[in-house]
């Protein structure tokens, strides 16, 4: 009989623009026949790196010489995938660093997103963005980006820093009086109050005084605040959906004061208080309805 046929020597020829390489899968058996006996191989199909992702149909011709000249044609179609490994890149809108003032609100500016795969809108539109600001109190805040594309590649986290500064007061000097009527002002750390003495407790009265040249009528109840300027200021409180201020003539000097209300539960839990303080200097801070602010103090005394 005759001898086996060497293996054959093959060409392949892609109908796609790109050059072809190995190694990466599928792996596409094959076979051709010579002298009625069959000779397996494997064609090893793949895409260079550079290749977009993307699932890329091809053809391959493939021609089969045996030593003795014969040649067997034939081609197959084959569906190439090459994935998607390349992460989308994320572009804060706005500068990495933002400087707001206290009590002025914080206006998110965002990010962009870009994938070379997958729509950029729809990308973008799936940031996920964490570090909440709260312009109450100053501070360092770091606020994080997030984001994957459809392929489940995770972006480069991008952060911006947001400083809150603390407030600085061109204000108008004012006269108050913590508790009006008690001497001293006292405020019990551990007191939890019950029955009658649970509403004295609940509420921290604090009087703005007029003179001849102040009108304390004219402050605007929803810009005042009580604290020790280093932490969140408690606001004044609220009782049936209003601010819980009134007119009232506190010194007896004829002219109209204003007495606001505080939370104490709020002020306390907001107060640097240093280990072992007996005194301490509260600020009221706010502003007229015109716009100019007011700044006052007094001392209470610190009950632990």
């Amino acid at each position: 009989g005759f001898p086996l046929p060497s293996p054959p020597i093959l060409r392949l020829d892609v109908s796609h623009g790109n050059e072809w390489v190995t190694p990466v899968d599928p792996l596409l058996p094959y076979e051709v026949q010579f002298w009625g006996e069959t000779v397996d191989f494997t064609i090893v199909v793949g895409a260079p790196e550079d290749t977009p992702a993307g699932t890329y149909l091809i053809r391959i011709d493939v021609i089969a010489t045996s030593d003795f000249g014969q040649q067997s044609i034939g081609f197959q179609n084959v569906t190439i995938v090459v994935p998607d490994i390349t992460p989308p890149v994320i572009t804060l809108e706005g500068s990495a660093s933002v400087v707001v003032g206290a009590l002025i609100d914080y206006a998110e500016l965002g990010a962009t997103a870009t994938d070379d795969v997958d729509n950029d809108e729809d990308v973008t539109g799936r940031i996920i963005i964490f570090g909440p600001v709260s312009t109450n109190v100053p501070n360092e805040y770091t606020v994080t980006y997030n984001v994957s594309d459809d392929a489940g590649n995770p972006a480069d986290e991008v952060t911006r820093t947001v400083v809150v500064e603390a407030p600085t007061y061109d204000a108008i000097p004012v006269t108050i009086d913590i508790k009006p009527g008690s001497d001293p002002n006292s405020i019990n750390l551990g007191s939890k109050g019950r029955g009658k003495a649970a509403n004295s407790n609940a509420n921290i009265p604090v009087a703005l005084f007029s003179t001849a040249d102040f009108d304390a009528t004219q402050v605007d109840p929803s810009t005042v605040y009580l604290g020790d300027l280093k932490l969140v200021d408690a606001q004044v409180v609220k009782r049936n959906g209003k601010y819980h201020a009134s007119a009232e003539d506190v010194d007896g000097d004829g002219l109209m004061d204003m007495v606001f209300h505080f939370s104490r539960a709020e002020l306390i839990a907001n107060l640097d208080l240093p280990p072992g303080s007996e005194e301490l200097e509260l600020y009221l801070t706010g502003s007229l309805v015109d716009g100019r602010l007011i700044k006052g103090s007094d001392r209470v005394r610190v009950i632990h």
